[in-house]
């Protein structure tokens, strides 16, 4: 079953074989692919998006179990997103009950479908993986664009009345119409939604004296290239010396008032990324401190520190955030019992070996020094994309349903 990148379950792409929902269709009945929690946060159904957390795990469990039941399979795999979620939205000393008892829920069904696999082949290695884990919303991306308007990256001009309507009014709805309604309204006025989003996250932004931003949303910085005929600021042989200037400069911020560091790490994009699509990743990519929320960053400007004050008085619409750490278990006849650091481009070849598949050379990562009575192969190079900015592949989606997939994936932050 396809997960978040699928508009509907109706559709032909959702299963393979394609009729399973036929197959078991009182356990597709009520399969939720994605609870929506965002947008009924957004609109104070806070109870509701508790519940919707809840109910989904049964469903992504029931389907999956039964799977493993009825027919042979090599791997089995389910991810469950409701954890991730509700650190997001219930980060707080009044949220954690909702998040223990995510965690309880994941933690049954785990132990149920555990059982089930067992049932099936008592000498069956199980993993139990999260690729990152929860701590405070750091709330590093709301000051950034203050703090490079301060220091001249991020020129701001007054936009036309019509960018302040369409603003306005994506914000707005936004903030109260449920997902459905956005869907109606993307579907009957596409290109006008395109536009009043662009205006929401950069309206107002000069780009001809802007070289480098951020929307606000997100851990990095861009710089506004300058591309043939374009008006970007940063011309291609001034490109590294500007990054590692703002790189420096990013390094150093602290929080106002307090002088505190706010910044674990700067990364520029060839440090973290490889691969022929390295052009398209941030610029820079920011680690903030993770010892509780920020209040601010330090700036220059008057004007700039009352700015700071103001964003950091309004209270965060995700409370929670993401931590570097994730968590990786492992059981079973060919795992032995010792404690492992990795990253998390070592689960690939680490499932790889313990299903006795060849590692493709090249692969990024490794198999974690876990194994015994089982010898990683390494295997031929895998076949991946040749580069080039343009894929000829089609999702098979209409406008409306890749619209659908968009505003999932933005409200749970992907885009």
């Amino acid at each position: 079953m396809a997960g978040l990148d699928t508009p509907s379950k109706a559709l032909p792409g959702f299963a393979f074989p394609e009729d399973l929902p036929r197959r078991y269709a009182g356990l597709f009945k009520d399969y939720v692919i994605e609870p929506g929690a965002p947008s009924l946060m957004r609109m104070g159904r806070v109870r509701e998006a508790e519940q919707q957390l809840l109910a989904c795990v049964d469903g992504w469990a029931s389907v999956t179990r039964q799977l493993m039941c009825d027919g042979d399979w090599d791997l089995a795999f389910v991810v469950f997103t409701s954890s991730d979620t509700s650190q997001h939205f219930f980060w707080s000393d009044q949220g954690r009950r909702v998040i223990e008892r995510v965690y309880e829920v994941q933690d049954e069904a785990t132990a149920g479908l555990i059982q089930a696999a067992r049932d099936r082949d008592p000498g069956v290695n199980v993993i139990v993986m999260a690729d990152h884990g929860g701590a405070p919303n750091s709330r590093g991306p709301e000051f950034l664009p203050i703090w490079l308007q301060d220091q001249g990256f991020q020129v701001m001009a007054r936009p036309p009345l019509k960018g302040r309507v369409l603003s306005a009014g994506y914000r707005l709805a936004d903030r109260t119409l449920t997902r459905q309604q956005k869907q109606a309204l993307a579907r009957r006025f596409g290109r006008l939604r395109e536009q009043a989003e662009a205006e929401a996250r950069l309206g107002g932004i000069d780009w001809s004296r802007t070289t480098a931003y951020a929307d606000g949303r997100r851990d990095e910085v861009l710089v506004n290239m300058a591309e043939g005929a374009g008006s970007g600021a940063v011309g291609a042989d001034g490109y590294d010396r500007f990054v590692a200037d703002v790189q420096e400069r990013l390094s150093a911020l602290t929080e106002l008032d307090t002088g505190r560091p706010a910044v674990s790490s700067v990364k520029r994009r060839a440090e973290i990324y490889d691969g022929p699509f390295v052009h398209r990743a941030p610029d820079l990519t920011i680690r903030w401190a993770l010892d509780g929320p920020l209040h601010g960053l330090a700036v220059d400007s008057r004007r700039a520190r009352e700015r700071m004050a103001e964003a950091a008085a309004r209270p965060p619409f995700q409370p929670g955030g993401h931590h570097p750490e994730g968590l990786f278990v492992a059981a079973g006849p060919n795992v032995r019992p010792v404690e492992v650091r990795g990253h998390l481009v070592d689960f690939t070849p680490t499932v790889l070996a313990l299903l006795g598949v060849p590692v493709p050379a090249g692969l990024d990562g490794r198999p974690l020094d876990l194994l015994t009575g089982i010898r990683a192969e390494s295997g031929s190079p895998a076949d991946v994309a040749s580069g080039g900015d343009e894929s000829t592949d089609s999702s098979g989606y209409t406008p409306e349903e890749e619209e659908a997939v968009r505003n999932r994936l933005e409200a749970l932050g992907y885009l």
